[in-house]
Parts: structure tokens; sequence; C-alpha cells
């Protein structure tokens, strides 16, 4: 039985929707590891973002690296929310990463990535 798909054509390209998110949540944390190495005293969280974002982006170690951004995320939450509370915007966004990164890990990376799906 089929379901019923207004584009079923586009289903052709289901190994590039992991590729996306792949690309956009490494974007997110190499900007955030930027930012933070820059800008904070924790010079090794914003070392840690850079790194596992590298990884994400040419997809080596996928899944392992987004359960250790996933980590690195609630560690970073936990500290900001230390200091001060963690506005709403900057939660949503944490939130989403770690969606994408959660949806990495049971899908994979997706096309155009050094890990190979077995």
């Amino acid at each position: 039985m089929h379901t019923l798909s207004l584009f079923p054509s586009l289903f052709t390209f289901e190994l590039l929707a992991p590729t996306i998110l792949r690309l956009a949540v490494a974007l997110f944390l190499i900007n955030s590891g930027w930012n933070i190495y820059k800008n904070s005293s924790n010079k090794w969280l914003g070392l840690l973002y850079s790194i596992f974002g590298t990884m994400v982006l040419v997809g080596l170690f996928t899944q392992a690296v987004a359960v250790l951004s996933i980590i690195t995320i609630k560690i970073d939450w936990w500290m900001k929310r230390k200091v001060s509370p963690v506005s709403k915007e900057q939660m949503i966004i944490y939130v989403f990463a770690g969606v994408i990164l959660l949806s990495l890990l049971v899908t994979g990376p997706g096309i155009i990535a050094f890990d190979l799906p077995l």
C-alpha cells in the first residue's frame, strides 16, 4: 500500500534531506564555536563547538559527533544559565540544533559524507 503524496518524485532525493540538515547544524556549530572562542573565557568550549561542527560538516563519525554535540550544547546552556537567564530565542536555537542532531543520529549523514551507510 502506497501513501499519497503531493510530489512523489521528490522521494528520489531522500538522502539529500539529512545532508541539508547536517550542513545547517554544522554552520551553526562552527559559527557558535568561533563566537565563543573570540568572546568568552571558555576557549575550550568554543574549540569543541568548532571541531564538532567541522566533523559534522564533512560527515565524519556523524552519529558519535551528534551525541557529543548534544552534550556540549547542554553544557553550554547550563553554564550560560548559571550566569544569567538564557533568552527565549537562544533556547529555541538550542532546541532546534538538538533536534537536528538527534535526526542525524537516527538517519545518518546523508550523501557527500565520509560516513558510509551500513
